[in-house]
Order: structure tokens, then sequence, then C-alpha cells
């Protein structure tokens, strides 16, 4: 029989307290502290159990049909790494949701960014109201204990990365009752939260939460 692990028995006392509170805010309809709790640079996705187990981003793309998929082709801008004046022309010729980049994208050789490059994205972005994302799954900590930004000094508005250390990730079951006007109750959703959780001034908070929907409602 496998040992449990002490670090955990003793969180999962404060992560059901974290788990009750999230919920009591959300039914008392206190959108507005939804947001503290989690760190600042986290990430939260809705997605399917089918897409779940395939592996899909749920959250970030949804299509059901050959010409929604095309839509979704039509609607993503290329623009050549270092080069601003292009990211810049796309920022005013069409309404761009988000910039999302490796800072340093492995893939074709580890390629470094121009000095300047990713200060000027993070200006672009202020000015176009733009989400500006850095993708630091492979840069993450091989670079500096805090990412590829730390060193650039510049701090993107999400960063997806590859790493838990210091965190401990969780899994919480769930489901949505729905309470009608006549008091009768209906079962609304069902499914589970995917959390990494960390401690932060104090307090632990969410880093990352994948809201996983069993039911197709």
């Amino acid at each position: 029989m496998a040992e449990t692990d002490p670090l955990l028995t003793s969180l999962q006392p404060l992560v059901s307290q974290l788990n009750a509170d999230y919920a009591r805010a959300i039914d008392d309809d206190r959108l507005e502290d939804w947001p503290d709790f989690f760190v600042e640079q986290c990430l939260y996705s809705i997605t399917s159990i089918d897409n779940h187990r395939q592996g899909y981003p749920g959250g970030l793309m949804w299509a059901d049909s050959k010409g929604m998929l095309q839509e979704v082709v039509d609607a993503t801008i290329v623009c050549r790494f270092n080069d601003a004046d292009e990211v810049e022309r796309a920022l005013v010729d069409h309404d761009v949701a988000a910039i999302i980049l490796e800072p340093i994208p492995h893939n074709i050789g580890s390629v470094l960014p121009k000095p300047g490059f990713l200060e000027r994205l993070r200006a672009l972005c202020d000015k176009h109201r733009t989400v500006l994302v850095f993708d630091e799954v492979i840069t993450g900590w091989r670079h500096a204990l805090g990412g590829y930004q730390s060193i650039a000094g510049v701090t993107p508005d999400l960063l997806s990365v590859g790493e838990t250390e210091g965190a401990v990730r969780a899994e919480t079951p769930f489901l949505v009752v729905r309470i009608m006007r006549d008091g009768r109750m209906d079962l609304f959703a069902t499914g589970r939260y995917l959390d990494v959780i960390v401690e932060d001034a104090g307090a632990l908070r969410l880093r990352e939460r994948i809201v996983v929907c069993d039911s197709s409602r």
C-alpha cells in the first residue's frame, strides 16, 4: 500500500477551504472577488471530458464543421519572429485578441529575440488592448528561475509553463445545482477541477484551474 504524503495530508483541509470559499463567492454572486482566488500569472480554461481525454486545448478553439475550421485558420495571423513592424501592421489592420509566442523559439534552433523586440510587443499590446501570451513550456526555468521573461524584463499578461515546482496539484469533483423560482432543483453540470495551487502572500491561490465538464450542458 502506498504511503500517504504528509504534505498533501496537511494541505487537504486548506485546499478544501479554498474550494469552499471559491464556491461561496460564486453562489453569492460576488464575481468581483473571483479573480482574487488566482495568482497574477494564471490559467483558467473550460473544456469537455472528450477534449480533455484527447489532449485538445478546449476553451481556445471550438469548431463543428469544415467551414468553421476554415474560419479559425483565416482568423489566425502569422508574423515573422523579430519583426515588430509586421506585428504592428497586423494590429492596425485587424482586431487581434492576443499575441502568442515563445520568447525564444527553440523549435527552429533557439533564435534569440532582437534587442527591444519583446519590449515593443509589450508596448503594442498595451496600445491596442491586446493580450500578450508567452509560451514558456520549453524556455521556462531553463534560462532563469523566473523564466525568460525575467531576463527580458517583459511581463506578459498570460504565461504558459510546464513545471509545477513549489506547487500542489489537486483534483476536485464538482456539481452545479440550479434552483428554480418554484423551489425545484435541477442538476445543471458536473465535472472536476484540475488545479495547480501555490502559496501566495500567506494564502493558497490557484495558478491553474482547468474545468473539465462531464455533462453536455
